[in-house]
Formats: C-alpha cells, structure tokens, sequence
C-alpha cells in the first residue's frame, strides 16, 4: 500500500440518501471485518476515502465483476 491509496467505496443512486450513507458504512465495516491489516494498513497510512455511486443495483453488479 502506498501513501495516499484510497478506500473506494460505492453506493446506488436510486437508493434514498439515508440508505446510501448506509450501504456506504456497512461496506467499510465489511471490509475492516474481512480484511482487517489490510484496513489497518490503509488506515495509519493514507485514510483516504473515495465514495463514488452507481445508477442501479445492475450496475454495481457489473462493476463488481470488472472489479
């Protein structure tokens, strides 16, 4: 990891905003569960979020798959 990486995270635009902030905090508390030196890493070192959205659930499948 370098300084500065971020921690992408990405929400649906057709959620309401609530549930998007949500989906946004139960997404890095996955991830802190799934892969904790790796967020313990990013977070002493960079602590940089990027909080992108997707139009739909359809497209956040797919870019899951891209990802």
């Amino acid at each position: 990891m370098r300084p500065g990486d971020k921690l992408y995270i990405v929400t649906r635009e057709d959620l309401p905003p609530a549930q998007q902030a949500v989906q946004a905090i139960h997404a890095a508390r996955q991830f802190a569960a799934e892969y904790a030196e790796t967020e313990a890493t990013w977070f002493a070192e960079s602590n940089y979020v990027a909080l992108l959205s997707v139009p739909s659930e359809k497209e956040l499948h797919e870019l899951l798959e891209q990802a």
